[in-house]
């Protein structure tokens, strides 16, 4: 909520539109508590009388600046869960610290087969491992992901806590995991040189990249080695190893890159798209202080697991959808009639077009991507073209996953940071027992009905937006912390969007946008519609694509604004006064507050909201309470400063990021 506050008088006005016409004050200065301009505070309701919300403050956050405050900030107001339960300790006293040979039981022995972890430098959390071989002219693809299910079985707290988060959230230097980490890191993640149970998927696949038979199963793995995509791609393009002791792995990687080519080329033959987009990745001094931003490389080792991991998914999905069972499937619906009408004037005013005519298909948009990738404004289009699609959701119904061009698709090769991934799992447990008649004894096997996955796969869902847009909130607000530093000076950049309101600059630099507001521009600026582009009275034209030079004015990280201006206006003397102003404030604040500590703040906030344990009822109503943290809680109240209220106003098996159209912008990249 927005706070005005003068001496002894405050009001507050939700941020939230659901309750924008209820009005919330403090019935004494004591009920304010320490809470200052700047800062978020978790409000307690204490009465209600003549139609107003009188409240007092239970938890004071201060606005730091900083990593740990954005976070929290984030967590808060997108209502991710982030504490554990009280009995989780006792839950996880029954989890062990290594694999027995008692778990061997019915698992097929792959502890000898050189499997192997591909991942990002930081990854803590290794869900799957990889190795293929030649098989005639094709390949045997093995991919092994964690048996999660045997450890998180159906109604436990394990499982309840799973369900309420159902994925894991990941923020730069922190994650918020579906799992405690003496699973996620532990037990469950496929460290190197340790035995550890999992799910296999054995695959052939033919020269031209196609799938052919495969089957699951059980088994026992050692993994051979922890590769980064770094060291996996100087492999590829050097033929050496970062460490001697990965040299072994040099031909299981180029075996791995052979087989990537032939995916590619079955992709470009169904259609599947690929656009790239770039992302942010944050550089940090020893004090966690933000010094750069970066855009996260990838290289052909990324794209080599996102297509072992599709495959994957595939057969999992073929798997369930063969025998006419039910599972959450990963499905993406081809682009709006109201879409492709805003885009087909989008792509003519670039020279482009999309065949197909009305109804589209995926290789039509395959070849447009194709055309958009050879253009110097190809990241621009790409990004016209990612606008246009649906968002991929779970579901049980299975209508195919348009953007990857596939009749079937679920999401498998995840079950430490997924639900869903984990509910496929059971489904597919419970189908082997009943084909080999129960000889694998309890293995954490489950059937759904298609009434709960209707339900699961709409918590999955919203959930997973739930997640993605707190990461893009916190990435946003870490930009403009940075970018603070540069008020006043001069940069370069893309039109991204041109409206009646201005213009949407996309700063290279910085990998953010902003904007120019009409008004800020010399002269008069007419908006032609037809064009989408701003025309001034002095014959200047400003269309998307257009590279431009901009000062930045004005950044504003609690209202997600960028204030822009054109250059040659005259004197930025007056913005970099302003920088230096909220540089001296930031530092002070700063050093007059304690550091936000993420972990106990979560865990009082729960405590506030969950005084008993809850039963498995309120569980599931849980995410329905206003705010997330109870009945008498409030959502978040913002701070702003005194009566100057600013006005109100998105991985690793490829379906995470933009080119599957989900809604996230994965730090993890799977």
């Amino acid at each position: 909520m927005l706070l005005n506050r003068q001496g002894k008088v405050a009001a507050v006005m939700p941020e939230e539109p659901c309750l924008e016409k209820q009005e919330f004050e403090f019935e004494t200065t004591k009920d304010l508590g320490e809470a200052t301009s700047g800062d978020v505070v978790i409000a307690e309701i204490v009465s209600r009388r003549a139609g107003k919300c009188f409240v007092k403050t239970r938890e004071v956050v201060h606005d730091l600046g900083d990593l740990n405050s954005i976070i929290v900030m984030a967590v808060l107001m997108h209502d991710i869960p982030s504490a554990w339960p009280d009995n989780m300790p006792k839950a996880l006293s029954r989890v062990p610290e290594s694999v027995s040979p008692d778990d061997f039981r019915g698992r097929e022995d792959l502890r000898e087969l050189p499997l192997m972890t591909i991942d990002g430098e930081d990854a803590r959390d290794f869900d799957d491992a990889v190795y293929c071989c030649r098989q005639g002219k094709g390949w045997k693809l093995y991919v092994a992901i964690a048996d999660v299910s045997y450890y998180v079985r159906p109604g436990t707290i394990l499982d309840k806590e799973a369900l309420n988060r159902c994925n894991s959230c990941y923020f730069p230097n922190y994650v918020i995991p579906m799992l405690p980490e003496k699973l996620s890191n532990g037990i469950c993640s496929l460290n190197p040189d340790v035995d550890r149970l999992c799910m296999c998927a054995e695959m052939n696949i033919d020269q031209e990249g196609k799938l052919g038979d495969y089957r699951f199963y059980p088994a026992v793995m050692r993994s051979h080695a922890r590769l980064t995509y770094t060291e996996a791609w100087m492999m590829i393009s050097e033929g050496r190893a970062k460490y001697p002791e990965h040299e072994p792995c040099i031909g299981n990687v180029k075996e791995l890159y052979a087989l990537y080519k032939a995916f590619v080329k079955d992709r470009r033959r169904r259609g599947g798209l690929a656009i790239e987009s770039t992302e942010q990745h944050f550089v940090f001094n020893e004090d966690m202080e933000i010094v750069g931003v970066e855009p996260l490389e990838r290289n052909d080792a990324h794209k080599l697991i996102e297509e072992c991991m599709i495959a994957a998914n595939v057969a999992a999905a073929s798997f369930v959808a063969e025998r006419k069972s039910q599972t959450l499937y990963r499905v993406h619906a081809k682009p709006s009639e109201k879409k492709l009408a805003a885009l087909l004037p989008q792509l003519a005013r670039f020279g482009l077009s999309l065949t197909g005519g009305d109804d589209p298909k995926p290789k039509d948009f395959a070849k447009l991507a194709d055309a958009i990738e050879k253009r110097k404004d190809g990241k621009v289009l790409g990004e016209l073209v990612l606008r246009s699609m649906s968002k991929a959701e779970y579901s049980p119904e299975n209508i195919g996953h348009f953007g990857l061009a596939l009749d079937k698709y679920a999401h498998f090769t995840s079950p430490i940071r997924r639900y869903a991934d984990l509910q496929l799992h059971r489904v597919i447990k419970h189908l082997l027992e009943k084909e080999h008649k129960g000889q694998w004894g309890r293995i954490g096997a489950k059937a759904y009905t298609k009434a709960e996955l209707a339900v699961l796969g709409t918590k999955c869902t919203d959930r997973e937006v739930a997640a993605d847009e707190a990461e893009r909130q916190v990435d946003f607000e870490l930009a403009c912390v940075y970018l603070e530093k540069f008020i006043g000076e001069t940069v370069e950049g893309t039109i991204t969007g041109c409206t009646r309101f201005g213009v949407f600059v996309h700063l290279d630099k910085f990998l953010v946008d902003g904007l120019i507001y009409i008004g800020n521009f010399p002269g008069y600026m007419n908006f032609d519609q037809r064009t989408e582009s701003l025309i001034s009275d002095r014959g200047k034209v400003y269309r998307i694509g257009d590279p431009i030079k901009v000062v930045i004015a004005a950044v504003d990280a609690k209202e997600h604004k960028v204030d822009l201006m054109p250059t040659g206006l005259g004197s930025v003397a007056k913005y970099r006064k302003t920088r230096d102003r909220i540089l001296k404030e930031r530092e002070k604040v700063q050093q007059n507050s304690k550091p936000v500590d993420k972990e106990q703040l979560f865990k009082r906030l729960s405590d506030i909201a969950t005084p008993q344990e809850a039963s498995d009822e309120d569980n599931v109503k849980r995410d329905k309470i206003q705010g997330g943290w109870g009945n008498e809680l409030s959502s978040m109240m913002h701070f702003a400063d005194p009566f100057g209220m600013p006005s109100r106003k998105g991985r690793r098996d490829g379906e995470d990021r933009k080119n599957e159209f989900s809604r996230r912008k994965g730090r993890k990249q799977r």
